[in-house]
């Protein structure tokens, strides 16, 4: 790509704002769910991890959304209206004054969130007031879509896992042993399992039972973890090293291991230097939980399962996620163009059904080249249309209507 001068620029960590950290009320409501009339406790984890919200009066279980899956935070007059009759009469009971009710729009944050660009779904919240939601909104807006958590590293991962699952706590802090359990497994044999490994780490293992958020930690949720996905391949690297009856790794050891099996020989020795006895013994000190080992230059199979599931261990390195700031005044034929081809549709395309939502989400995916099939209507007027020519699929209007931002609540229908 053409571009001289690159200036790069560290990624950093998510840091949640204040806002979303502190618990919330808000009125949640989706064309699905009629209860619009429920208040809601919403929060982000300090970590940046997961949104999540339950009921003020814990009627109904907590529901997690992991900010990963979210693709977009809109709010103000670009917030979503309801279209299910039954929610906006259950959003205008809570309104105070007409007035109020005809600005709920302007005080929901609407968050957008999916696998792909196609499966999407929203859930939206309703706050007490317009600048709360703008705040709220922003704020939001600002964590989702970091790279260093859309390319995490295997123990980030489950990080953000055992925070999902920590998050679904009952009013006195605790967690349903059945709750964990089902996060892992479906079937009997497997849920046996489960309950027998949190069982062998010491944790409450009856069907009935609740463990307790303050004992169930991080490093007791990788042992119940390691104990449910046996790692065969670790296993045989310690075997392939000479370790033999040991239950660990040496210095020595170590360094033979990330020097001959880990580095690869490609790299320039100047930038990636091989590891030496100090630099393994750093990584031991980081990864190794058994101060005993530490002190002695050993590593034990959990040690060294940590370490290659850590961001040090990463296929990807973190250099390669930076922002990248190029010189655009070259000709466009200089650059790599990031397009979409029938843009419009979400599925096959024959009988596919064309989506104006999918337009929005390419855009934000990074496409600057999108397309768009212009076709007369088939009314008298023949308004254009945007539809696969000579098929089945579906069509789209090609104008924006004016009221695209009209909210429901002053009797008008979009």
């Amino acid at each position: 790509m053409a571009g001289a001068g690159v200036v790069a620029e560290a990624l950093e960590q998510v840091s949640v704002p204040h806002i979303l950290i502190t618990p919330a009320k808000f009125l949640k409501w989706d064309d699905q769910d009629t209860a619009a009339s429920s208040t809601y406790i919403v929060r982000v984890d300090p970590k940046g991890h997961v949104l999540y919200w339950k009921p003020e009066d814990y009627s109904k279980d907590t529901e997690v959304l992991e900010l990963v899956t979210i693709r977009d935070v809109r709010f103000g007059s670009y917030a979503k209206s309801p279209k299910n009759a039954v929610v906006r009469e259950a959003l205008k009971s809570n309104a105070s004054s007409e007035e109020e009710c005809a600005r709920i729009i302007e005080r929901t944050v609407s968050v957008c969130y999916g696998p792909n660009f196609v499966d999407v779904s929203f859930t939206n919240f309703v706050a007490s007031s317009i600048s709360e939601a703008q705040e709220w909104g922003k704020s939001l807006l600002a964590i989702i879509g970091n790279l260093l958590d859309t390319n995490a590293s295997p123990l980030r991962s489950l990080d953000r896992f055992f925070t999902r699952i920590s998050v679904q706590t009952n009013q006195e802090g605790n967690i349903a042993a059945k709750t964990l359990v089902k996060c892992f497994a479906s079937s009997k044999d497997d849920k046996k399992r489960a309950y027998d490994a949190l069982q062998v780490v010491g944790l409450a293992s009856g069907k009935k039972d609740t463990i307790s958020m303050a004992e169930f930690t991080f490093e007791k949720f990788i042992d119940f973890y390691n104990r449910l996905c046996t790692r065969q391949d670790l296993d045989n690297i310690f075997a392939h090293l000479g370790v033999g009856k040991k239950p660990y790794l040496t210095v020595d050891q170590l360094v033979d291991f990330l020097n001959n099996t880990q580095r690869d020989p490609r790299l320039n020795e100047i930038l990636y230097p091989y590891y030496n006895t100090a630099r393994a013994q750093s990584i031991i000190e980081a990864y190794e939980r058994s101060q005993d080992f530490v002190k002695k230059g050993y590593m034990s199979i959990e040690g060294l399962t940590k370490y290659l599931m850590s961001e040090d261990n990463l296929v990807i390195t973190p250099e390669r996620f930076i922002p990248v700031h190029q010189d655009m005044s070259a000709p466009l034929s200089h650059y790599f163009v990031n397009s979409s081809h029938n843009t419009y549709l979400t599925g096959h395309q024959f009988t596919g059904r064309s989506s104006v939502e999918i337009y929005r989400q390419v855009l934000l995916s990074g496409c600057r080249c999108i397309e768009l099939d212009c076709w007369d209507g088939k009314t008298e007027e023949q308004e254009p249309i945007i539809t696969h020519g000579m098929t089945l699929c579906t069509e789209v209007n090609f104008k924006v209507p004016n009221s695209i931002t009209t909210s429901y609540f002053d009797g008008s229908i979009l």
